[in-house]
């Protein structure tokens, strides 16, 4: 596989988030070319990639779902046998896999009797069996799992006699956050499994995760829907058959429902059915002829149109001598529609339906809350997933489209010149780079979540860590010709921090503050020292921060409202991890910003103890 594009892992079996190396591009492209098997390698990748991306966003069953990408997986891996199954939990919390997608390994007729009956017309097989290739796989979390011999492998226990030949074994843990969601299994590939095709098959990992998230979602959305059909049903039922005429009439005065009850109170002859669709108007007059004031009544009903206030027992005089009672309330539909209700209750032999009239109230007011917060729930599901697949699916998109436009290129038409070549490849690298830095934030982010990400504070010289990132900036900033400056405290006092960790920090608010700066303008960067804390402010006379939009630039994909799209790239993850790395220090992040320019400002005690692990609200966002 083409070394430009490879993504280098270092992985233990008891990791849950594997650290990435960045590519390396060769010194001498004219020396190694670019092979037609790399590109291609490369573009099988991108493809699977793709494939799933588009899933994402598809309404199809789990076969249909994942049967296409174990084709993908099983050529991206050259294995012979493979499967893609999710996590799942039984009763006693023990962890088992269910396959979503599987390679037809059958020996008998049992054995194909079992396939038909479970994975061609089921849910697919489940593996319960932890003492397993695939059950270590489960084992503390999540484990990969490289057996390249396994006939002698200690490991591999239970196969049933008959089973095809396994010669070698990977299992890849599926993890979203802190949580393992699935598991990818492959098998008998002729050159075994090591660290380059784990790595190789890194973004293929990181995209079926977040489909089978997806999946789950829309699990957890048909059941809550079911759910709701289900009660709503139940509901309608239960009006139908009460004694208490009931009608619901929309906004626009036209009938949702009325039940017999309500009919026969008021000597309407057709079926309650044949109500529903009419406008109000077209039972009007057989209303007002059955109450004694039709006039009165008519002045009500507008009212309590008009007013939307609840109002209970109100008293209707009927012509006949009879007394009604009539309760009215609003309630809010699916999709924030507005409806009003009416229940009329005969008085007449009021005792008896008393205890109805109350039991009516209070179960339309649980339903009426348990829908608003089920519509609430719902809405929430789909704007965070909406939010987060939109961000994802743009910033892989665009590297992704210029990768596979000059890859196609360089296989399609040879380039005029070595010139033009080493410009071609130096495109793909370019987008290569920002497509592994999006993954790298992704991965970072499901550390911190996790709480997966741990500092080590030693005392370091803060001077020295300033300038040395201060003159990395130093040629971006010339070319802008924005003038950088820095004033550092005369203290001696080293800083107690991770200076990795903190080298970060420094470069994502540096960055922005030269990024956002236009040309002509100045960044500064300037330390202090009060008692036993330092302070780190970065700041500009850039574009600035809205102030709306401050209480939200630490949210993770959060971008300032004053950026145009496409003017300044970025992911909208730096702020949060800076955030999130300056609170595992024990310190605290702010910005402020006037008309003109941004101050951000980091504090950092010496008697704080650092934090063992990121807050779970924690994100990863620039400005």
């Amino acid at each position: 596989m083409h070394i430009g594009l490879h993504l280098r892992l270092r992985f233990g079996l008891r990791r849950h988030c594997w650290p990435i190396e960045r590519p390396v591009m060769p010194d001498n492209l004219e020396n190694r070319p670019v092979t037609a098997a790399d590109l291609e390698s490369t573009k099988r990748l991108l493809n699977a990639v793709t494939t799933v991306a588009g899933l994402l966003h598809s309404n199809v069953g789990p076969t249909e779902l994942f049967e296409p990408l174990l084709a993908d997986l099983l050529a991206l891996s050259g294995s012979e046998y493979g499967y893609i199954a999710e996590v799942l939990y039984d009763v006693a919390g023990d962890p088992y896999l269910q396959t979503r997608a599987i390679t037809d390994i059958t020996w008998d007729d049992s054995t194909r009797r079992l396939f038909d009956e479970h994975v061609v017309h089921g849910e697919g097989l489940q593996f319960r069996n932890l003492d397993s290739l695939f059950g270590w796989g489960l084992r503390e979390g999540g484990r990969v799992v490289v057996a390249n011999d396994v006939a002698t492998d200690a490991r591999c226990v239970g196969r049933p006699a008959g089973h095809p030949a396994l010669t070698s074994f990977l299992g890849i843990p599926i993890m979203a956050g802190k949580e393992l969601v699935g598991q990818i299994g492959v098998a008998n590939r002729s050159a075994g499994y090591d660290d380059d095709i784990l790595a190789y098959l890194e973004p293929f990992v990181v995209a079926v995760g977040n489909l089978i998230s997806g999946h789950r979602a829309h699990r957890t959305r048909q059941l809550a829907e079911l759910t709701l059909r289900e009660r709503t049903s139940e509901m309608n039922a239960f009006l139908a058959n009460l004694q208490i005429g009931t009608l619901f009439v929309d906004d626009d005065m036209r009938i949702l429902f009325a039940n017999q009850t309500f009919c026969r109170m008021f000597g309407y002859k057709m079926p309650p059915e044949e109500l529903a669709g009419l406008p109000t108007s077209m039972i009007r007059a057989q209303a007002e002829r059955a109450v004694s004031d039709g006039e009165a009544f008519g002045r009500s009903i507008a009212t309590n149109y008009k007013d939307n206030l609840e109002r209970v027992g109100e008293l209707i005089r009927m012509a006949d001598g009879r007394l009604l009672g009539r309760d009215y309330a609003t309630v809010r539909l699916m999709g924030g529609r507005k409806a009003h209700l009416w229940a009329y209750s005969d008085l007449t032999q009021r005792a008896q339906h008393d205890e109805d009239g109350r039991l009516t109230l209070q179960h339309e007011r649980e339903l009426r809350a348990a829908t608003e917060e089920q519509n609430q729930r719902l809405s929430d599901i789909d704007e965070m997933r909406a939010h987060f697949m939109a961000t994802v699916s743009h910033e892989l998109r665009t590297p992704l489209t210029a990768i596979a436009g000059f890859a196609e290129l360089l296989l399609d038409d040879q380039p005029s010149s070595p010139q033009q070549q080493r410009e071609f490849v130096e495109i793909i690298s370019r987008n290569s780079q920002r497509m592994l830095e999006m993954v790298e934030s992704l991965l970072l982010m499901a550390r911190l979540e996790g709480g997966g990400l741990g500092i080590e504070i030693r005392p370091t010289p803060l001077a020295g860590l300033v300038r040395e990132v201060m003159a990395t900036f130093a040629p971006e900033a010339a070319k802008k010709h924005v003038e950088l400056l820095v004033s550092l405290s005369d203290s001696l006092a080293p800083a107690m921090i991770d200076p990795g960790r903190m080298d970060e920090v420094m470069r994502n608010l540096i960055s922005n503050a030269v990024k956002f700066t236009p040309e002509g303008g100045w960044v500064s960067v300037t330390t202090r020292r009060w008692g036993d804390c330092w302070e780190i402010e970065v700041a500009d006379n850039g574009i600035g921060v809205p102030a709306a939009d401050i209480d939200r630039l630490f949210d993770r994909f959060y971008r300032g409202s004053n950026i145009r799209p496409g003017q300044h790239p970025g992911s909208g993850l730096g702020l949060a991890i800076a955030r999130s790395i300056v609170e595992l220090h024990g310190g605290s992040i702010s910005a402020t910003s006037g008309t003109l320019g941004a101050v951000f400002t980091v504090r950092l005690s010496d008697q704080s103890q650092a934090a063992g692990s990121a807050d779970s609200s924690t994100g990863i966002g620039d400005r």
